[in-house]
């Protein structure tokens, strides 16, 4: 502005005028780090997210923030916030601080995300990531091994030295010994799920009925998970008892036969059923 005060010779007409200097220099653009932090096993630790702006500014910028959940939950793997900052004229950064929860369940690592909104930079939005490292052992693995009448049902426990923060995915195969599928026992590969916050899940087999005395048979079942400590197979080893009774032998008169006959005597030895094992006899 330029103000007349003092006139000799002239009268006051417009005695304020003002100039405009009209800005040519850019806002500056708005940016959040991307962090990770270990997540602990109690309390909380600070996740220290950083905002910086491209280039200093001659006012002060307030730019606005809100954390927003992704694979980390708000309220349980983090404390969610929302708020404002204020990066002072002549400087470029400032500081968000977020508090992440410690535990200790063993899980994937997490994220959540950290929104920015402003009117004073060139871009309106950014947005960061921060990433909660898991710190946390796998479980171990074991399953249990079971008898099972024919007919019966095998139900096999399978089962975590401590819960997860995840859902943990065991896979499993059957192997054939005395005992051979299908004939004997079902069972396709598949897998089967410990649901997080869990420690136990149960397979189920069915051991096949028939009428033909077998014997002890056993088959076993393999169990690995990528999310457990002992990656190699864990094996459950099933009996399958005998229900069905021993088949009866007996042997028969032979037909007589001349002295000095041709034909022999032919004696016959039988069984009152089929067997589903090789009867070996001594005579």
């Amino acid at each position: 502005s330029v103000n007349l005060m003092a006139v000799i010779g002239a009268t006051f007409g417009a005695v304020t005028a003002s100039g405009t200097i009209n800005d040519n220099d850019p806002m500056p653009t708005m940016s959040v780090s991307n962090v990770s932090v270990v997540e602990g096993d109690a309390g909380m630790t600070n996740a220290l997210v950083t905002v910086t702006l491209s280039g200093i500014s001659a006012t002060d910028t307030v730019i606005d923030w809100a954390t927003a959940g992704g694979t980390a939950t708000d309220g349980l793997d983090f404390a969610g916030a929302a708020g404002s900052l204020t990066i002072a004229a002549g400087s470029t950064t400032a500081t968000i601080s977020i508090p992440v929860n410690g535990e200790m369940l063993y899980e994937d690592d997490e994220s959540f995300a950290v929104n920015l909104s402003s009117l004073n930079t060139a871009n309106a939005t950014s947005s960061g990531t921060v990433t909660i490292t898991n710190d946390d052992a796998k479980p171990a693995l074991t399953v249990n091994s079971v008898n099972v009448d024919e007919g019966g049902v095998a139900t096999i426990t399978v089962s975590l030295d401590a819960a997860a923060g995840k859902d943990i995915v065991i896979s499993y195969a059957a192997v054939d010994g005395t005992a051979i599928s299908p004939d004997d026992y079902t069972l396709a590969a598949g897998s089967l799920t410990i649901p997080a916050g869990s420690t136990t899940a149960t397979l189920v087999v069915n051991a096949a009925q028939d009428t033909l005395f077998e014997g002890v048979e056993t088959y076993s079942v393999n169990f690995t998970s990528a999310d457990t400590s002992n990656t190699a197979a864990s094996t459950a080893s099933i009996q399958i008892d005998v229900t069905d009774p021993m088949p009866q032998v007996s042997i028969s008169d032979p037909v007589a036969v001349t002295e000095g006959g041709v034909p022999s005597l032919v004696f016959t030895v039988s069984l009152d059923t089929a067997s589903g094992v090789p009867v070996t006899l001594d005579f």
